[in-house]
């Protein structure tokens, strides 16, 4: 019997992801001010078209970022490679401001809902084929996740951290790059929390920052957005550490432009 033929699987339903929702736009309603709704509704019905016809096509084209650490000479050259479709993705998320939104406050108090919002959409789109397969199957690790749109979670975090406890070099330098609709002079960032003793969980953090000038010694298991332009990292301050209960540690957190470390901040203060 030619393939053609027979019983045939009926192909997924390519949905607008906002108008079709049968609960967001519900409870959107209910959670935020009328006004403020319209205008949400407005971008998400924008948005949505733009996932259907624009990213979701991409999906055969993003494959998990490799690593190349040696050449055919033998030398060291550490080059990440990254997909043609995986970098039209993080294009799309910077022209979307997928920070941004939270950061200009247009919204009052409503400003992070907005966005959170928008990051629901934007999530499920913004990965590659085969992280949805590792996860149905559940043979997914560490190293074979690729979700585009973590690096663009912690770009989030570190534009928060700079705003809140960085250097006047930072705010003028980093935060504009960090918060831009320019893909070109955007910024992505990592983050280096997560320690081989304790995981994601910072009051076990082992790694730790010997100050003037600052060292980092430690391990961290790996590292969010490796294609990113700086990162953060959390560790021990020992200068910082309670003298009253040591294993209790303070939190240092630096921000670097890689591959050299630009300033640190104590958000421990």
């Amino acid at each position: 019997m030619p393939v053609e033929e027979g019983s045939q699987q009926t192909p997924y339903p390519i949905e607008h992801p906002y108008v079709a929702d049968p609960i967001l736009p519900s409870l959107s309603k209910r959670m935020i001010p009328e006004n403020v709704h319209r205008m949400l509704g407005a971008d998400l019905a924008r948005l949505g078209d733009r996932l259907v016809k624009e990213i979701r096509p991409l999906a055969p084209f993003v494959h998990p970022a490799t690593l190349t650490q040696y050449n055919e000479f033998g030398k060291r050259v550490d080059r990440l490679q990254t997909s043609e479709g995986w970098r039209k993705i993080e294009e799309f998320a910077v022209q979307e401001v997928y920070n941004s939104v939270a950061f200009e406050r247009k919204h009052g108090t409503y400003s992070r809902t907005f966005q959170f919002a928008r990051a629901i959409f934007m999530t499920g789109d913004c990965q590659s084929r085969q992280y949805c397969d590792q996860l149905l199957s559940r043979r997914e690790t560490l190293n074979e996740r690729s979700q585009i749109i973590c690096p663009m979670g912690v770009t989030d975090s570190s534009a928060r951290l700079i705003e809140l406890y960085g250097t006047d070099a930072m705010n003028e330098e980093l935060l504009p790059r960090l918060l831009t609709r320019g893909p070109c002079r955007a910024y992505i960032s990592g983050q280096w929390m997560t320690d081989r003793a304790g995981g994601s969980n910072v009051s076990f953090t082992k790694a730790n920052a010997v100050p003037d000038p600052y060292i980092l010694n430690g391990f961290k298991w790996f590292s969010s957005a490796a294609e990113g332009n700086m990162t953060t990292t959390a560790n021990c301050s020992h200068s910082h550490a309670s003298s009253t209960n040591p294993t209790i540690p303070s939190r240092l957190i630096g921000s670097a432009r890689l591959p050299h470390l630009l300033e640190t901040i104590d958000a421990a203060r």
